[in-house]
């Protein structure tokens, strides 16, 4: 199996014999650490990710969006290495032009950069992760209104967002 930073075996499914349908490598996440202040999981220097096999979405799209979410979230940091494409197109039973795609829209976007031989690398540019929050405020405005249309009240709105950050009263 892959070895990651550090001589670590990495979580494949030969070490797992019950992941070993293509199914159940798909939906499992690639390290297998839970980081308990952000709720992603982390094993080492990586963040995991993982893709949803019901989601109608290509993967690469997938793989883009969570990256965006996590870089823009600070969950990872200016500088950090992304995995390998060969080690991610392993871990999730992908193609490695999947990968390759995703990181190559994920750099278009300026949310990484590549090294020529070493990887790619989180970037530190600011706006990038400010476009995105901006992009998911107005999905949540709009939502919101949606919301109103329907005849849902702001108390029923906050309750939702209580319930989605895990508290139930006014903070």
């Amino acid at each position: 199996g892959t070895v990651l930073r550090g001589g670590e075996p990495s979580p494949s499914a030969e070490n797992r014999p019950h992941l070993r349908t293509p199914l159940d490598r798909m939906c499992t996440s690639i390290y297998n650490t839970v980081n308990t202040e952000t709720g992603h999981e982390r094993t080492g220097d990586h963040v995991l990710i993982s893709i949803d096999v019901r989601d109608r979405r290509p993967i690469y799209e997938q793989i883009v969006e969570k990256y965006e979410t996590l870089i823009a979230g600070g969950v990872m940091a200016p500088g950090e290495q992304l995995p390998s494409v060969r080690q991610m197109a392993s871990e999730l039973s992908i193609n490695p032009n999947t990968i390759q795609k995703a990181y190559a829209i994920l750099e278009m976007k300026g949310f990484t950069y590549t090294v020529k031989g070493r990887g790619s690398f989180v970037s530190g540019d600011q706006a990038v992760a400010e476009r995105k929050r901006g992009i998911w405020r107005e999905k949540f405005i709009s939502l919101v209104r949606e919301g109103k249309e329907l005849g849902m009240t702001d108390s029923a709105v906050l309750a939702a967002v209580r319930e989605v950050y895990g508290g139930g009263g006014d903070d």
